[in-house]
């Protein structure tokens, strides 16, 4: 498919959804081995704080709006009703209590997670598309009024992230989950022009618009003639 281009769509409808529970499965339960698979009989990796997430796909998306290839994942998971899993691994960690003062949590923020890149794509798009999966994530914290967003990540992924500009904080002490992971947080403001200067450093072309509505991408392939509109009217980027 020549005319195949990347896109982030919003998962906001079943089939989407699917996919993106699917992609999580065959990483954390099949691949890695994080989340038994017997828990998940359906072949869909799902937990507690999905109802309370706006969940993203990335990949190629052939010229007619068909034979997508979903190649990554990502979650923003709300504070609300549940606290953020991050918030909660803190709070339980030994010496939480011990009198040293407990990181706080901005109401209006919204915790990144299941960030995945499928093998697929690591071979030739890897960095293009962790770029647009942040990218999608500073969009949609923008238009949302989020101002800060959280990440518990491996050192590796981390330090990955900082040298392409991201200014990621580590904001309180190592935590044992899965193996170590760094409790990161990011002001939104700052994520934008991180991401203007990991943009400067790519020569893939990205689409303008940092991600559209699965949903309305479906119904534009199916019945309209036009393409598909952007998730909410976003048509902004930091690039």
């Amino acid at each position: 498919m020549s005319e195949d281009k990347y896109q982030v769509v919003v998962a906001d409808c079943s089939e989407s959804r699917r996919e993106h529970f699917r992609i999580r499965y065959r990483v954390f339960c099949q691949e890695t081995g994080f989340e038994p698979s017997e828990y998940h009989p359906d072949g869909l990796e799902r937990d507690i704080h999905d109802n309370q997430a706006v969940h993203f796909l990335a990949g190629r998306v052939g010229p007619d709006g068909e034979d997508c290839e979903w190649l990554g994942t990502m979650r923003l998971i709300r504070p609300e009703p549940l606290p953020l899993p991050l918030q909660q691994l803190i709070a339980t960690e030994p010496g939480s209590d011990d009198g040293n003062a407990t990181p706080t949590f901005r109401r209006g923020a919204v915790e990144v997670s299941r960030l995945i890149v499928r093998p697929q794509g690591r071979r030739a798009c890897s960095q293009s598309l962790m770029y647009m999966l942040c990218r999608a994530a500073w969009a949609y914290a923008m238009k949302e009024g989020v101002e800060q967003l959280y990440f518990m990540v491996r050192p590796g992924l981390a330090r990955v992230l900082r040298s392409r500009g991201l200014p990621l904080e580590v904001f309180a002490p190592p935590v044992e989950h899965r193996g170590l992971r760094l409790p990161c947080r990011v002001e939104t403001a700052a994520l934008g022009l991180g991401l203007r200067a990991w943009r400067s450093r790519l020569s893939t072309a990205l689409p303008v618009t940092p991600f559209v509505s699965h949903a309305a991408m479906v119904e534009a392939r199916d019945v309209l003639p036009e393409p598909a509109m952007p998730y909410g009217g976003l048509a902004t980027h930091p690039a």
